[in-house]
């Protein structure tokens, strides 16, 4: 039977026989108001999910998304202000 190795999508580290990693799932889109990141305990199932080996580059990965979704809400708050703008007239 053949292996499968996994490398962690945070810091390339490779998957051993005892450590316990995790499995990160993206769900809708960054573009809608409610963007989902799961978390799972790591199975080799074979799902398309990003492979975390540890609490430190899991804790780094939920960093980045929540950046991203700032950075994604700020854009559409922006959107929204610049469309108000426009209706009301102002701006230029």
């Amino acid at each position: 039977m053949v292996k499968a190795i996994y490398t962690c999508d945070g810091c390339g580290r490779t998957k051993g026989d005892t450590n316990h990693w995790y499995g990160v799932e993206e769900m809708g889109s960054r573009s809608t108001l409610h963007p989902t990141l799961r978390i799972v305990s790591f199975d080799d199932s074979g799902r398309d999910m990003e492979h975390i080996c540890s609490d430190d580059c899991l804790t780094k990965r939920l960093a980045q998304f929540s950046d991203t979704l700032r950075v994604s809400h700020k854009q559409m708050d922006d959107s929204s202000e610049s469309e108000a703008e426009a209706k009301a007239g102002i701006g230029g």
